[in-house]
């Protein structure tokens, strides 16, 4: 099992490296949060650690969505579905959560892209961003990001 002070060490390491390396979270577009491809968009979520590179503001999860989060809680081993005791969102619950975060319709835009090669971006306004801020051995904490720019 992975100690409390491990998490932290483990968090202050990653955000260390993370200014080193510069590092920035990850947008998402809607051709990410398909069933085939939310594994691999995920698996490229940076650990940021408590690093939050200049241009970004972490940003809690319950000021631009109906739930009562600071951050997402997500389960780390794949589950596509959790039990109902799980207190970590499960990729299916979290790809949902994102989902509605952009207010995609993924039966509209299946891949994210229109015809001519140009991404679309969403319904909303400003750019959102993800990157993990904690992460444990079964879940990780992935905290929400927003450009200062918009």
């Amino acid at each position: 099992m992975i100690t409390l002070e491990q998490i932290q060490a483990e968090t202050r390491k990653a955000a260390a490296k993370a200014a080193k390396e510069h590092r920035t979270p990850v947008e998402f577009w809607p051709g990410d949060l398909t069933d085939a491809a939310i594994y691999s968009f995920c698996r490229g979520i940076p650990f940021l650690g408590d690093y939050i590179p200049r241009g970004y503001k972490r940003v809690s999860v319950q000021d631009v969505l109906p739930y009562h989060l600071d951050y997402f809680f997500v389960d780390a081993t794949g589950a596509w579905e959790n039990t109902h005791y799980e207190a970590a969102l499960s990729i299916r619950q979290f790809r949902d959560m994102l989902r509605e975060l952009y207010k995609i319709d993924i039966q509209e835009y299946p891949t994210g892209v229109f015809g001519d090669g140009s991404h679309w971006r969403g319904g909303l306004e400003s750019t959102y961003s993800l990157g993990i801020w904690e992460a444990g051995k079964f879940q990780v904490h992935i905290a929400l990001y927003r450009g200062t720019q918009w």
